[in-house]
């Protein structure tokens, strides 16, 4: 799987077919460094605006780690996620949109016409049991997306689906709630996890460290 991902990174790197869309060449983000064994995936709209001017991968790595200064915006469901016990290296992160664009001119929308078939690429080389999708995303996959305290449920390219809204605009209650209903499934779908006790290594493991083995 590893070699088989970093292939696919590569064309995401290489690829400019937003060129004339964005006005410049970006630097295209797919998610962490490929590792094995992941379970579930979580599928974000699109990197944000500071992305790209994060001029190494483990710049990139570092902005997602819970409990960070200055970190990414999805690191909210990653606390949450952790908080409950769910390792979070069972998951593979990555965007709809590869790179960084501006939703508000319409860029995002036609740059995933573009992105598309890399997410489909990246999802059957996973073949996660169940997909988390992020705000704005469900848009662009063709899904409902989750409006003020609904969690949607539907599936993408036959794959089961959890769709919710971006944690920055959500209440600590919903994020509650969204934490109890994706720890739910990946139980009712047999996926073990790890108790995850130490991040400290968190950015050489994808997401999540080695802690004491627990089953949820």
């Amino acid at each position: 799987m590893k070699t088989e991902l970093r292939k696919i990174h590569r064309r995401i790197r290489n690829c400019m077919k937003c060129h004339d869309i964005l006005g410049e060449k970006v630097l295209p983000r797919s998610g962490f460094p490929p590792d094995n064994g992941y379970k579930a995936m979580i599928v974000g709209a699109e990197p944000g605006p500071g992305a790209n001017r994060m001029k190494t991968p483990s710049e990139y790595k570092k902005s997602f780690m819970p409990g960070t200064k200055n970190t990414n915006r999805v690191r909210l469901l990653f606390e949450d996620l952790q908080s409950v016990g769910i390792e979070l290296s069972i998951f593979f992160y990555t965007n709809a949109v590869k790179c960084p664009a501006n939703p508000n001119a319409g860029q995002s929308k036609k740059c995933f016409i573009n992105c598309e078939a890399y997410l489909k690429a990246q999802l059957e080389l996973i073949k996660p049991k169940i997909i988390i999708i992020i705000g704005s995303a469900a848009k662009y996959l063709g899904l409902k997306r989750a409006t003020k305290d609904s969690i949607e449920r539907d599936k993408y390219v036959g794959v089961p689906a959890i769709i919710i809204r971006h944690p920055q605009a959500a209440s600590i209650n919903y994020r509650k709630r969204v934490t109890t209903r994706i720890k739910y499934n990946l139980t009712r779908l047999n996926i073990t996890s790890r108790f995850q006790s130490d991040s400290r290594d968190w950015g050489r493991r994808g997401i999540g460290d080695v802690g004491k083995k627990i089953s949820f």
